[in-house]
């Protein structure tokens, strides 16, 4: 469950859509869980492996990633784990075993990969990285947010953090984008304008907006024209062209320019989310950044529309939605869908939009749309919950 929504047949319709192109292994939890997930795949027709155990819910931004080189075997490196930045303002408010069952079970998969596949580790626990906030051209080339990597690692700088990042993964060139979407804020930063929240999110991971879709091209997410007077909008459209400008003056590790795409965001979804949801619950328990507690936060509002003390008051949410998202696989290419039942036409309209220029830029590809809201709500998408695994130029 993800902010009280099942993530499951998400996960599921991703299997189901990759496993005639890749092998599919599942992380889970527990022995139950696992048998969950075989008789649900059973059902669809479909099967599955899996290995190793973890409480989370986004294999690609847990403190590990799988390298390999021309030179090297398929290695496992094991960062240090900070439940995405999350983890001081959780300390306080979390009892001390579960808290760090929480850091261990999370922060220890690279080590049970590792096992699982009898692969070596590389120890790279001297700083926190997320496999949603790099982005890899193939060819040595690097993107990441600033704001989420200096957050993260408050005790590097930039410079040394670049020469990291070169180290681990025998990179070249590291670009550095500013910002990611005001959408993917992260909740202790307090509400949006207009008094909006944030789900549990990253605070700008870079899969939310840019992404490689080719050594030099990169599908750079834009604000719609309809949604740019919008509060929420218009911030993030002032980051997103921050990082255009960026990106149009940058070069890849061999000197060439980039070809910038962009795909549009899906239209703006705000939720209400209710004194009876686990959101809710999850709000209640902050302190955010400038000192207030949600309960304050309520309070005010209260006293504002001239409510009791005891009053249930609802408060909106912003939804993280984004077509960058997407996950790229064995001749098939995984990417997010918004319109459904009661949903505008806007959002159909955007959708297929997004399609056709995923498809453009992945003309060899099977484009399927998956609907992934339920793990939006828990502040990821289909890229955060997978994690890639290359095969070997030795392996038959």
């Amino acid at each position: 469950m993800l902010a009280g929504r099942p993530f499951a047949p998400v996960l599921l319709d991703m299997i189901e859509s990759l496993r005639p192109h890749v092998k599919v292994a599942v992380i889970v939890n527990t022995k139950d869980e696992e048998q969950i997930i075989r008789e649900a795949l059973l059902q669809r027709q479909a099967s599955s492996s899996s290995s190793s155990s973890s409480s989370s819910n986004g294999e690609n931004d847990l403190a590990f990633h799988l390298n390999v080189d021309a030179s090297q075997p398929l290695k496992v490196v094991d960062f240090r784990w900070s439940v995405w930045g999350y983890a001081d303002g959780l300390r306080p408010i979390m009892p001390p075993d579960e808290f760090a069952e929480m850091i261990d079970s999370d922060g220890g998969v690279a080590r049970r990969v590792a096992g699982a596949l009898s692969l070596a580790t590389v120890d790279a626990t001297d700083f926190v990285s997320e496999g949603g906030d790099r982005e890899f051209n193939g060819r040595g080339t690097l993107m990441v947010t600033e704001a989420v990597q200096l957050q993260r690692n408050p005790h590097l700088t930039r410079d040394q953090l670049t020469d990291r990042f070169k180290s681990v993964f025998n990179v070249h060139k590291v670009i550095w984008l500013k910002q990611g979407v005001a959408e993917d804020d992260q909740i202790f930063n307090g509400p949006l304008p207009g008094g909006v929240f944030t789900m549990p999110c990253t605070g700008g991971h870079i899969d939310e907006y840019a992404r490689f879709v080719s050594p030099t091209t990169i599908l750079l997410a834009e604000v719609r024209e309809e949604d740019r007077d919008h509060p929420i909008g218009r911030i993030s459209h002032e980051r997103l062209e921050e990082n255009y400008r960026i990106l149009a003056g940058e070069t890849d590790q061999d000197g060439n320019p980039f070809t910038i795409i962009r795909i549009p965001l899906p239209p703006i979804d705000i939720v209400t989310v209710k004194p009876t949801d686990r959101l809710y619950t999850e709000y209640g328990a902050i302190t955010f950044r400038d000192g207030r507690t949600f309960e304050q936060i309520v309070a005010e509002r209260r006293r504002e529309r001239g409510l009791d003390d005891a009053a249930p008051v609802e408060v909106e949410a912003v939804v993280p939605g984004s077509y960058c998202n997407f996950l790229i696989s064995n001749g098939v290419v995984l990417m997010p869908r918004y319109h459904g039942e009661g949903r505008p036409a806007a959002v159909k309209r955007t959708d297929d939009a997004a399609r056709e220029i995923m498809q453009a830029a992945f003309p060899a590809h099977k484009i399927v749309q998956i609907d992934c809201e339920n793990v939006n709500f828990g502040g990821g998408g289909m890229h955060c919950i997978s994690q890639q695994q290359p095969r070997t130029s030795w392996e038959q």
